[in-house]
């Protein structure tokens, strides 16, 4: 009992974060219909421009120190990254504002591309590890089995206060309603008087935001293990939990990340006990059993059987775009 119930907390602090790097996807594609291939290696390089900088502060000692750098260099690679979200959207994206959605799709996985190469070039592709403050993995409390960590209570906060606060600028200021008229019909908010290009660039900025601290907190989660392709499992994790939860609904992006993080996490734990077939061919792999790198596959074994009931997501509506 303690263990599945164990194996749905770690689940939930996983999919939690597939669900702010879905938001990125989801708010894009809401307002000018594009899948952002490229928003997976966004989130990577955060990781590594935390990576770099951490590294030339490699030798504090102080905890105290090292939280406050580490803060500080999470809050300058989020603005970084934010900011590259935006050139994507200026140098590639804005050309084809009014070209087919194939075209804009083909560019979206070139960026994608060229900055996994642009990452092996300045950084090298050898695994890498994230320097950061180990305290975070410090229980706060243990019930049964369930060691409820520093790092969790930060990231069922900092989502909680990004969720509350992209409702109200969503919801409550004039760019969240010149994004909500976009969404609903770019051509006539244009014709109002909203500047299209500067509410995408503004989208892109918040997305990229979203990413880079959801990155940075899976790398964590990963004991700080990381490399240039962490970013294509998160973006196409990420993608998936988007279109299950109804691509467009910002709520959708987010319980489609819990979705597939819990089930994620439930293979995980069920698969680990299962007897490989290899064992069956030879007494060389006599303890060898399926690995948790099959769970990858979950995700989109998740996002097949729920799409074939429910074509528009589990939030999106039967008149909105399907999967």
């Amino acid at each position: 009992m303690w263990e599945i119930l164990e194996q749905i907390y770690n689940g939930l602090n996983t999919g939690i974060l597939y669900g702010l790097v879905a938001i990125g996807y989801t708010m894009v594609y809401g307002i000018i219909k594009l899948i952002n291939f490229a928003h997976g290696e966004v989130c990577m390089l955060g990781i590594m421009i935390t990576f770099s900088l951490m590294s030339a502060f490699a030798g504090v000692d102080s905890a105290v120190i090292q939280t406050l750098l580490f803060t500080a260099f999470v809050l300058i690679a989020a603005v970084l990254d934010g900011t590259l979200g935006i050139g994507l959207d200026l140098v590639a994206y804005k050309p084809l504002r009014h070209a087919s959605r194939l075209s804009a799709l083909i560019t979206a996985i070139g960026m994608s591309l060229l900055l996994q190469n642009l990452a092996v070039l300045i950084w090298d592709p050898s695994p890498k590890k994230l320097i950061y403050p180990n305290w975070v993995h410090d229980p706060i409390f243990v019930i049964g089995s369930i060691r409820v960590q520093y790092f969790a209570l930060f990231i069922w906060v900092g989502t909680l206060l990004s969720m509350v606060c992209l409702y109200l600028l969503v919801m409550k200021t004039k760019l969240g309603t010149a994004m909500r008229a976009c969404s609903q019909n770019s051509t006539a908010a244009a014709l109002m008087g909203v500047r299209l290009d500067r509410v995408v660039g503004l989208t892109f900025f918040i997305g990229s935001l979203f990413a880079a601290f959801a990155g940075i907190a899976v790398a964590i989660n990963k004991e700080g293990s990381f490399d240039y392709q962490i970013g294509l499992y998160i973006g196409l994790v990420a993608f998936a939990a988007a279109v299950l939860g109804g691509i467009g609904n910002i709520p959708g992006a987010m319980l489609g990340g819990v979705v597939i993080g819990v089930a994620e996490a439930l293979a995980a734990g069920f698969l680990n006990k299962i007897p490989h077939p290899a064992r069956l061919l030879s007494e060389e792999h006599s303890n060898l059993n399926v690995n948790g790198g099959y769970t990858q596959g979950i995700a989109f074994l998740v996002l097949i059987l729920i799409l074939i009931f429910r074509p528009q997501g589990l939030l999106g509506s039967k008149g909105g775009d399907r999967a």
